[in-house]
């Protein structure tokens, strides 16, 4: 252990000595949350192979970009796109906004 580092740890390794144990303010043992995969039943297995190939190949990104990446950044990114054709009223708004010259 590094000497800095004992000298912030209490004695004994870090034990609640001569306090009373903390006790559980949730009111006892609960079920594991939906985010830990106990409350859907068996988890399916992450598709990496699949998210290698489309992050490297699809999105061309390079594997430090894609390791760096956030789920939510992963997920926004292999999303198909939201958008919708232009239609010909809102065709018709822009050639009046931007008409050409």
């Amino acid at each position: 252990m590094h000497p800095r580092l004992a000298c912030r740890l209490p004695a004994g390794g870090g034990e609640r000595r001569g306090r009373t144990p903390r006790r559980d303010l949730r009111g006892g043992r609960r079920k594991p949350s939906g985010a830990a995969g106990g409350l859907s039943g068996a988890a399916e297995p992450f598709p990496w192979d699949e998210v290698l190939h489309l992050a490297l190949s699809r999105l061309r990104w390079s594997p430090d970009a894609l390791w760096r990446a956030t789920p939510r950044e992963l997920a926004l990114a292999l999303a198909p796109p939201a958008r919708t054709a232009l239609e010909r009223p809102g065709l018709d708004v822009l050639m009046r906004m931007f008409p050409d010259r």
